[in-house]
């Protein structure tokens, strides 16, 4: 047992759709491995300490509900931007899941219904299809003609030192 007497749980965060008990994400498109993995019970057997499992975008609204811009607001929605798009909604500091864990699937909302471009549960056109990695770094290649990271392609448009990337 590796818990502390100090350490009173475990929090983990991730992406995709949880089972309705919170034990594991069912759908994992981004990490296809953790699909059906249980990740409450190995990390409650692994560590012998109580663990929390939320969706990401949950934990994301959590946090910013306790301890950033969402402090004292009474209902709260936090927009996330990571490998593709969501929101995460509180009520009083309850979240709101509607699917699979989450506040819903904002990502797939479709903003442009005439792109030719699908997002990874093959929604044309959602918002994820449009500023998800996959859409960032296939832009990247048209714009560069070789292979970039998204990451590079983020943390050049925000040191400033690529118009490209900027753009």
């Amino acid at each position: 047992r590796y818990a502390s007497e100090s350490c009173i749980g475990i929090g983990i965060s991730t992406h995709g759709y949880l089972d309705n008990a919170r034990h594991g994400p069912i759908i994992c498109r981004n990490t296809p491995a953790l699909s059906g993995f249980d990740l409450l019970n190995w990390s409650e057997n692994s560590f012998g300490i109580k663990t929390i499992l939320n969706n990401d975008l949950i934990a994301h609204a959590l946090a910013e509900y306790h301890f950033g811009q969402g402090k004292g607001v009474k209902r709260f929605m936090c927009m996330v931007v990571g490998t593709g798009f969501g929101v995460g909604v509180l009520n009083d500091g309850i979240p709101l899941r509607l699917v699979g864990g989450t506040t819903g699937d904002a990502g797939r909302l479709i903003i442009d219904p005439d792109s030719e471009y699908s997002c990874n549960y093959g929604v044309r056109g959602s918002i994820e299809a449009l500023v998800g990695v996959n859409n960032i770094e296939r832009m990247a290649f048209q714009y560069y003609g070789y292979e970039m990271s998204a990451h590079d392609v983020i943390v050049n448009a925000k040191n400033g030192n690529d118009k490209i990337s900027q753009e």
